[in-house]
């Protein structure tokens, strides 16, 4: 078990929000809609309302999202994977600025067959805000 050396053999999912726009609401957490995907090697996933694992196994998956124009003081982002009961958070990043960014690695064991994977963001700026097109992106690869 352990890292496939060969990234040509293991499967691997990518996915983005380019060129689509989705607004986040203040204090609730929202599921993240990502319109492209690319890689799906070896049918590892099947890309329906959430990334839905086909094939079980332990997998490294990494989440990021990038929101622009945060100004209200006090401000903070989170991000977060769910599947079945079970939720895995990244910590709040904090601040204010041009744009602002949550992003959280996660290494999930023996996801079984069927599970479906979601990607949430949650944010309290006051009101909603977009999510930055090139910055939300995913990534599923098969690790054992």
């Amino acid at each position: 078990t352990g890292f496939k050396l060969d990234t040509r053999a293991t499967p691997h999912m990518h996915g983005s929000t380019f060129g689509g726009t989705q607004s986040i609401p203040n204090a609730t957490w929202t599921k993240v809609v990502f319109i492209n995907h690319s890689g799906n090697t070896s049918g590892l996933v099947q890309v329906s309302g959430g990334t839905q694992i086909m094939i079980k196994g332990t997998y490294l998956i990494n989440f990021r999202v990038g929101f622009s124009a945060v100004t209200a003081a006090g401000s903070y982002v989170q991000c977060r994977l769910t599947y079945g009961n079970i939720g895995e958070s990244a910590p709040c990043i904090s601040g204010t600025g041009a744009s602002m960014t949550a992003e959280i690695n996660a290494v999930l064991h023996e996801i079984p067959r069927g599970q479906i994977i979601d990607y949430e963001v949650y944010q309290n700026s006051g009101g909603p805000l977009t999510l930055l097109n090139i910055q939300n992106q995913y990534s599923v690869t098969e690790i054992s």
